[in-house]
């Protein structure tokens, strides 16, 4: 996949004042669609550190709705099913085999089921230290397998990626068409791409994502919106706008200055629209009395965000915070979405920033324009009993997950799948009059 800096595409590819009425003539003389504008943005989960070979695991998910989901991503759904996924099972079914005879219980994730909750839980039995190796050959076997899978990129939807990139790109950001890869580094991902591709599938318009996200910033000081100067239970607040919240809007500012830099189908006479946003945020404000005003923080954030950008009824798109609990011996994957997402608030009941966001979504204001959408429905369960083992089981931990449970787990499936499911929610709020 071929990303472009922003700043040599500026190199390759080379008015103001037309009134309303001949722009409006002109876009309908040339047939163009305005571009939709959505921006991105929260910490390190909208920053995205699950590594992308790990999506090909949507060959072998237990959830049904993942398969639709495979056919959407993988380029060349057909033949890779062909090819790579009974390598992939073929492989995994050896390591069982293996792992069995040596005195374990089957496959992982029934082999450690009830070590779960036990963070440096131990495989049972002694390995074979030549069974521990070939487990070791034939699980980065299977890792080669993964990577040979490639993704669709996007036709109409493109990317801006800013804030937490490449090292050596922070300065101009990334952009391009969506794909996996605009995540931490080049081979990593978030939920950007998923909700890309739910536009994708679903919008005619060309789109442009503007992602602008950091690691370990919270909505009480670094994304302070400016109408939070002071809060009711604050007697020395920071200053409003925070210095993120500042950052963002002025990259997004700079984006909307040079559009066709950045969405070669962008025509002036057309224009734009700034058709949402998605906010995917909260963990560092879990701390001290940081929760008891992130549903005010939230609102105001929402109001100021469409003040700025001048669209007063944006749809807004709220990703609820899910990193509280690791689902333990819940497996969504075998429950209805309804059932899930009861399951889901109920397991997050204790933890307050993620009912403040749902309370901020339901303030009678935002009707029709403001939705929170559950995480839980979409965790990779699949993914927490090798994590109990990863240090014991490092190669085939890493065909499943890539960080710690405050990062979902690494999970490329999971941020695949919220992202999508994040996608569909904004296209619905888009249709709501």
């Amino acid at each position: 996949m071929m990303k472009q800096n922003p700043m040599s595409s500026l190199r390759i590819r080379q008015s103001a004042g037309l009134a309303a009425g001949l722009l409006w003539a002109a876009s309908v003389a040339s047939g163009a669609e305005k571009l939709q504008v959505f921006i991105l943005s929260g910490q390190s989960n909208m920053v995205g550190h699950a590594s992308n070979y790990l999506l090909a695991n949507l060959l072998d998910s237990p959830r049904a709705e993942d398969t639709a989901l495979a056919k959407l991503v993988i380029a060349d759904y057909g033949q890779t099913l062909k090819t790579v996924k009974p390598k992939m099972e073929a492989l995994q079914k050896e390591i069982d085999t293996l792992a069995s005879t040596a005195g374990g219980a089957g496959n992982a994730a029934k082999k450690f089921k009830k070590d779960e909750q036990r963070p440096n839980a131990q495989p049972e039995g002694n390995v074979h230290e030549d069974v521990k190796a070939r487990i070791e050959t034939l699980a980065k076997e299977k890792g080669e397998w993964l990577k040979r899978v490639r993704y669709n990129e996007g036709k109409k939807v493109r990317i801006a990626a800013f804030g937490e990139v490449d090292r050596d790109k922070r300065a101009t950001g990334i952009a391009g068409p969506i794909a996996p890869g605009y995540g931490s580094k080049a081979t990593n991902m978030g939920p950007e791409y998923g909700f890309g591709m739910a536009l994708e599938s679903k919008l005619d318009a060309p789109v442009l994502l503007i992602k602008v996200s950091w690691g370990g910033i919270d909505i009480d000081s670094g994304f302070r919106p400016p109408s939070s100067k002071k809060l009711a239970n604050e007697t020395d607040p920071p200053p409003s706008p925070g210095p993120k919240y500042q950052e963002l809007v002025k990259q997004v500012h700079a984006v909307l200055a040079d559009l066709k830099t950045y969405h070669p189908a962008y025509d002036p006479a057309a224009g734009y629209e700034m058709a949402g946003f998605y906010w995917f945020q909260g963990f560092n404000d879990k701390s001290g009395d940081k929760p008891s005003r992130y549903k005010e923080h939230m609102a105001n954030f929402i109001r100021d965000v469409r003040a700025e950008f001048k669209a007063p009824a944006m749809p807004f798109v709220i990703g609820v915070l899910g990193t509280g609990s690791r689902v333990k011996k819940t497996d969504y994957s075998t429950m209805s979405h309804a059932a899930a997402v009861e399951l889901g608030k109920k397991e997050t009941a204790g933890q307050p920033v993620a009912v403040a966001q749902r309370e901020a979504a339901a303030l009678p204001e935002f009707a029709g324009t403001v939705v929170a959408v559950e995480s839980y429905p979409y965790y990779d369960y699949a993914v927490l009993p090798l994590y109990d083992v990863w240090k014991e089981r490092t190669s085939e931990w890493q065909n499943i997950g890539s960080g710690r449970p405050y990062h979902y787990l690494g999970s490329a499936r999971f941020f695949t799948r919220f992202g999508h499911a994040c996608g569909e929610a904004m296209v619905e709020l888009m249709k709501k009059p």
